[in-house]
């Protein structure tokens, strides 16, 4: 491959765009309906209040979360304009929690399930346009024929795809950091015939403009900045220049620009910062430095042991990525480490190589900071695979090339090898699809089949994050009089209670559960989780006793088990009885 990076027809362009944009979409957009995720229902919650705020010009009330989570409430807030637009002035104020939210929209004569699935659609149209910038980005590095492939195989990776078209952050920020990463790099190794005058000073300023968005969506896309600073401090000490005059032209300056940039955004998308930019940022970081040394009080599950989030091993991280890749990524990572030793064509260029060390310092920064990090769980760690998915899709473009150049004996190859790259992409196209099509609907349970797959997770890593409970609350709704079943499940509010006709208690996960709660209870779920972290232990052994009255299995394994509460016999109450507490038995552990 030549070391240039030629201009394409105008319409060559379009079309590769499009045709990316299409395969970004299409798994995104499909049955947005079918179930929820955990996080969903909370942040339709804390979106529904965020716009309540600025129907009462409110601003202070704009502040829900540390995250902070803003540019997704403010797809939430989309979402109720179209939805319920009504919402911020009706005089009920602010509301307590989800639970009281999901009960007035009731009352309203709202189903909370279409104002989440516009919000998505909001949240896709976000996602998929950064994408698209992280793509455009992307061609001041890399000519065409090797940007268009190495995204398209990159927007079919599913775990990537489970996290960037739900109401939750992880995915935003994910996206948000990658362009701003993408653009500090176009800013310092791109040409200047794809970057001529002013455009440089630009993109830098959009990397922090970026980054600012990325620090609004949750608070660990700070490293955006560090990342900014690395790169510059990298070139350096490739000059070996550190005269004041150049640290300061070189480094500093262009740092400062990137920080104001984001400090003007941050200010701009979030009204609590224009009443109060003090103490908005120093509660911030009072909860993030609380969380990253104290983390959250519940069990988790990682490699057969179950315990806090802070107290999983330091390899946390590099497991999740191995785990939670394809196939494609994974040996694609060894194509590129071959194409960089051995220094094949498309590795022979400067802007690629210096591309390429950019992404394998973000992977490497990040991971060692969420690893100091007191709660560890692997979709927190969702920029890595960008970074790390970036330089597995450029080894196998710049495999699928030299494959072009090397010389075979048969007759008919140098007629053939021409198709060679093109057939070498569409196999790995048809490999990553492969992938998304067995795990839909359910992307975030995907885990690498070459490891043994969901069910082989299931030993290793904490499963469930509402899958199948839809399902649950669909069986219920079959049956007569379903209004007046109560049913009580792990992860109620959303995944079940949003499918469900009749009344859905949540099961107490951080608080104590009594027996008094399972008064009149007609059914029970135990969910995945809670069989792994051995949950509520003395439930768990009565109900697996008796036959589940509905499994919902998903790649193999039970994630929700439907236990009906008439089942059970008097001597299983007296058990209950005497081994669950009571709310009046304060001595109670």
């Amino acid at each position: 491959m030549e070391n240039t990076n030629p201009t394409p027809s105008r319409w060559r362009e379009w079309a590769a765009a499009a045709l990316l944009l299409v395969v970004y979409l299409l798994p995104r957009s499909i049955d947005l309906d079918r179930f929820l995720t955990i996080d969903e229902g909370l942040w339709m919650y804390h979106s529904s209040q965020f716009y309540y705020a600025l129907g009462q010009r409110e601003f202070e009330h704009t502040f829900q979360r540390f995250h902070p989570g803003v540019p997704m409430m403010w797809a939430g807030t989309f979402g109720f304009l179209v939805e319920f637009p009504e919402f911020r002035g009706i005089g009920q104020d602010y509301l307590g929690d989800g639970l009281v939210l999901g009960r007035f929209l009731e009352e309203q004569g709202v189903d909370p399930l279409d104002l989440v699935v516009t919000g998505r659609k909001f949240m896709i149209a976000q996602n998929a346009v950064l994408f698209m910038l992280a793509y455009w980005l992307s061609r001041k590095l890399l000519p065409l024929r090797v940007a268009a492939p190495v995204f398209g195989l990159l927007s079919l990776e599913p775990f990537f795809i489970s996290l960037t078209y739900i109401m939750q952050m992880d995915g935003q920020m994910a996206s948000y950091m990658f362009v701003s990463m993408l653009a500090m790099a176009a800013y310092l190794y791109a040409p200047d015939e794809t970057v001529p005058g002013w455009q440089r000073g630009a993109l830098l300023a959009f990397s922090g403009t970026m980054g600012g968005l990325g620090i609004l969506s949750k608070a660990p896309a700070v490293f955006v900045f560090l990342f900014a600073g690395l790169l510059l401090l990298v070139r350096l000490v490739e000059q070996h220049d550190f005269h004041p005059g150049t640290v300061l032209r070189q480094a500093a300056a262009p740092l400062a620009v990137w920080l104001l940039a984001a400090v003007v955004v941050i200010i701009v998308f979030w009204p609590a910062m224009w009443v109060d930019p003090v103490g908005v940022t120093t509660r911030i970081l009072s909860t993030s430095t609380e969380r990253l040394t104290e983390g959250i009080n519940f069990q988790l599950f990682f490699d057969g042991v179950t315990a806090k989030g802070d107290q999983f091993p330091w390899y946390f991280y590099i497991y999740s990525f191995v785990w939670r890749s394809t196939p494609v990524t994974l040996i694609g990572l060894c194509a590129a480490a071959l194409a960089w030793f051995r220094r094949w064509d498309l590795f022979k260029q400067a802007p690629v190589r210096k591309l390429v060390i950019a992404m394998l310092l973000a992977a490497l920064f990040f991971t060692l900071q969420m690893g100091i990090g007191a709660l560890k769980m692997d979709r927190y760690n969702i920029p890595v695979h960008l970074a790390l998915g970036l330089v597995s899709m450029l080894g196998w473009v710049a495999a699928a090339y030299q494959l072009a150049h090397t010389r075979f004996s048969f007759a008919s190859w140098d007629r053939l090898k021409q198709f060679a790259p093109a057939l070498v992409i569409a196999i790995l196209v048809a490999m990553q699809a492969s992938q998304v099509i067995a795990t839909y609907p359910y992307y975030y349970a995907y885990y690498n089949p070459m490891l043994g797959g969901t069910k082989g997770a299931e030993d290793v890593f904490w499963l469930g994050w509402g899958e199948g409970l839809e399902e649950v609350g669909a069986y219920l709704n079959t049956k007569p009089d379903a209004e007046e079943i109560s049913v009580m499940s792990l992860h109620a509010y959303g995944p079940l209670s949003y499918y469900f006709e009749g009344e859905t208690i949540d099961k107490p996960w951080l608080l104590r559960f009594y027996f008094e709660q399972l008064d009149g209870l007609d059914y029970m779920v135990i969910y995945v989780g809670e069989r792994q972290t051995n949950h509520h232990p003395q439930i768990q052994q009565v109900l697996a006793g008796h036959d589940p009255e509905l499994v919902v299995t998903i790649n193999g394994v039970d994630y929700a088990r439907l236990y009906a509460m008439a089942d059970l016999t008097p001597a299983d109450w007296e058990y209950l009885a005497a081994t669950v507490p009571r709310k009046t038995d304060t001595s109670a552990p």
